[in-house]
């Protein structure tokens, strides 16, 4: 017991010995704690600003709507049909018939499902259209991608979706030894049929291409052929910004005219303005932070069946969630606030857009509806209430009182002339024009959180 007492004698004494932090220098390491917390979260924000500024200023990606010189030919082959280029190889599965290693030379924007087989496998790719049911669809924006040196390839797949005039899809192409990036043909391809056939593209001469395959929803990809003396690997796909955007119908083809809609949606020209090409639009007409049609859900609804999980998306460095149009002046600007904020945390903490810049807005201004100030100010404030001064977080602010440059088209022209037929979506130059002006504004912002 002495021996015991003896020993705690000497552990106090040398406690005691130990230098003494004051009050102050207490409060200084903490607050030296916190300062190192908020330069981390600062530099995370500051990284993702820089890869996105970085691309804005150096990409030579050109117009999204630039179409190749000479245009490659398409044409589709009779359902059950073999291919063209390659004798005997047909869409049914079997020896000689379909090369499973297929899947290791094709990559996928949007984490497209590569099952040869299965095709229940290529539902639930991402976009939720029946809350009870949970039945999905693919996302604009999503597409499969290779390179070739092939002057021609055909691709056998099935559409996952036929929407109204088909299920269209557009190919770009990259020219290695230009540099140059264009659409293969100056409209959309159709992929009408409901059973496997293959669809073929034509450059007219051989050359060393990336090859980029969009759909306006999904479709399931079943084998590619090119000639026997050409080859297809997959390439190493560019460094550039991973952007994603959930919305309505204005993120999707709708209001584009019936020949070119494929990748030349809203949230593409945005991703234009921003240097990338890898822009997955998860849009869903007729919802919103409360609104939605049918069974298909809410902004918060959808995000919590998983349209903003990495499984489906993959990992993105900008989320962007506008407001909706269909959170009218039915709904109090209270409810919709309340609604926005909670669906602003779930998309900042989803798997894809944890450490992602963030960015919303207030609802779009068309010749139907102009949602008033004080919506504006609602959604706004329950924006930053999630921010909670986070630098990831960026409001663009198109209300009367804030910017107003949703509200401003070019000098001497008049919103109307941006405006779909339906006076509420907007036209082929008003997508462009939108879509360009929100990517510019993001831009603007994250030069000044960059920080160059």
């Amino acid at each position: 017991m002495k021996t015991m007492l003896r020993r705690f004698g000497v552990l106090i004494a040398a406690l005691a010995a130990l230098p003494q932090l004051s009050h102050a220098q207490g409060v200084d390491v903490v607050a030296r704690g916190l300062g190192v917390r908020a330069i981390a979260l600062q530099t995370g924000a500051q990284a993702k600003a820089r890869k996105i500024v970085r691309a804005a200023r150096t990409s030579n990606l050109g117009p999204i709507t630039a179409v190749m010189a000479s245009p490659a030919t398409f044409s589709a082959g009779t359902a059950g049909a073999n291919s063209t280029i390659v004798t005997g190889n047909g869409p049914a599965f079997g020896s000689g018939q379909y090369n499973a290693g297929d899947r290791t030379v094709i990559g996928a924007i949007g984490q497209i499902i590569l099952d040869p087989i299965t095709p229940s496998q290529y539902k639930g790719q991402n976009v939720l259209e029946n809350l009870g049911t949970g039945a999905r669809r693919g996302s604009p924006g999503q597409a499969l991608y290779f390179r070739t040196n092939a002057p021609s390839f055909d691709i056998v797949m099935i559409p996952g979706t036929i929407v109204s005039g088909g299920n269209r899809v557009v190919v770009y192409a990259t020219d290695y030894a230009t540099g140059i990036r264009a659409r293969a043909t100056a409209i959309d391809s159709d992929i009408t049929s409901t059973s496997s056939a293959y669809y073929k593209w034509d450059f007219g001469s051989a050359g060393d291409r990336l090859v980029e395959l969009y759909s306006e929803s999904d479709f399931r990809f079943r084998g590619i052929n090119v000639g026997s003396s050409y080859s297809v690997w997959r390439p190493e796909f560019p460094n550039e910004p991973r952007s994603f955007v959930l919305w309505d119908s204005y993120g999707g083809p709708t209001g584009a005219t019936g020949t070119n809609r494929v990748k030349l949606s809203i949230p593409d020209f945005i991703g234009e303005a921003m240097g990338t090409r890898f822009v997955v639009s998860s849009s869903r007409g007729g919802t919103g932070f409360i609104a939605f049609t049918g069974t298909d859900g809410t902004f918060g609804q959808r995000i919590a069946a998983g349209e903003a999980d990495a499984s489906r998306i993959g990992t993105m460095d900008i989320c962007g969630m506008p407001a909706s149009v269909n959170d009218n002046a039915a709904y109090t600007d209270a409810a919709v606030a309340a609604a926005a904020q909670a669906a602003y945390s779930a998309l900042a903490s989803s798997t894809a857009c944890a450490s992602a810049i963030i960015w919303g807005m207030g609802p779009s201004a068309s010749t139907n509806y102009t949602a008033p100030q004080s919506r504006h100010d609602a959604l706004k404030a329950a924006f930053l209430a999630v921010a909670n001064g986070d630098p990831r977080f960026i409001w663009l602010d198109n209300s009367p009182a804030g910017e107003n440059w949703w509200r401003s088209p070019p000098a001497g022209t008049n919103l109307s002339i941006y405006m779909n037929a339906d006076n509420t979506h907007y036209n082929d130059a008003g997508k462009a024009w939108l879509g360009r002006r929100i990517g510019g504004s993001l831009v603007e912002k994250l030069t000044v959180l960059a920080a160059e």
